[in-house]
């Protein structure tokens, strides 16, 4: 590692021996964020933490989570924000007067690891094309809850029990924005940036551009049953039409 000076700043930059060491570096982030931050147990309880605190301040309407969640540009908004944790969350969970809430019930779900199921999952690049442009942006919230009532539908299970997950595997460190892919490898003809040296890099940088959706909920169903495999199989083909229909109805009423 050195630093190099150009018109404007000095900046980190690396000797081209140090390339194999970036490489390594590059590869250990992509599989934390594939095998780690982005595995199914991670993604289905960071889902029902999210989900928990979504309902207890818009169903159930406690306050204590609307004022610590709907944010507000105040300073009494900041100090209770700042002074805030998971101990005072989950606290909240067993008091008595939430017992019947559905933040209530979703926590205590997590805390007996009780967790939803991933019901259904599929790259995005799978399906078809006219559904692939819909999802060119983020998937609007009243199209997500009508997706979600309709897959409880098929679970036969209350809606708020169902999360339909729109995410890419990997977070952003193989963009080219990324704080690695700019990085300055000096070598004895002529400098150039990590992200064009290292062939490592360019296949990382494709396979972090993998976009899923996940639906997790509660199945009504068994698979460790031959009937209840055969039940889940149909069950995840009606939800795929579920949503390649409710994308494309969508897209074009906007």
């Amino acid at each position: 590692m050195r630093t190099v000076q150009d018109s404007y700043d000095t900046h980190i930059a690396f000797s081209e021996g140090g390339v194999q060491a970036l490489e390594q570096f590059v590869l250990a982030k992509y599989y934390m964020n594939s095998q780690v931050y982005r595995h199914r147990i991670r993604r289905i309880t960071d889902a029902m933490i999210i989900r928990a605190l979504y309902l207890g301040a818009t169903k159930d309407k406690i306050q204590y989570i609307r004022d610590l969640f709907i944010f507000d540009e105040s300073d009494e908004y900041l100090e209770l924000y700042s002074r805030s944790d998971d101990l005072q969350l989950t606290s909240l969970a067993r008091k008595p007067c939430h017992a019947e809430s559905w933040f209530a019930r979703v926590f205590n779900m997590l805390s007996t690891r009780n967790l939803l199921k991933e019901v259904f999952a599929i790259r995005v690049d799978d399906l078809p094309a006219n559904v692939r442009g819909v999802l060119a942006g983020k998937v609007a919230q009243v199209l997500v809850s009508r997706i979600e009532q309709e897959v409880a539908d098929i679970l036969e299970c209350q809606a708020e029990m169902v999360v339909f997950h729109d995410y890419t595997i990997g977070s952003t460190f193989g963009e080219r924005g990324s704080s690695e892919a700019n990085l300055q490898i000096v070598a004895e003809s002529d400098g150039e940036v990590f992200a064009d040296r290292s062939v490592i890099f360019g296949s990382i940088q494709s396979a972090v551009q993998e976009r899923w959706i996940s639906v997790y909920g509660i199945p009504n169903y068994d698979d460790m049953t031959p009937g209840g495999r055969q039940a889940g199989s149909d069950a995840r083909d009606r939800i795929r039409d579920v949503i390649e229909a409710s994308l494309v109805k969508g897209a074009k009423k906007d």
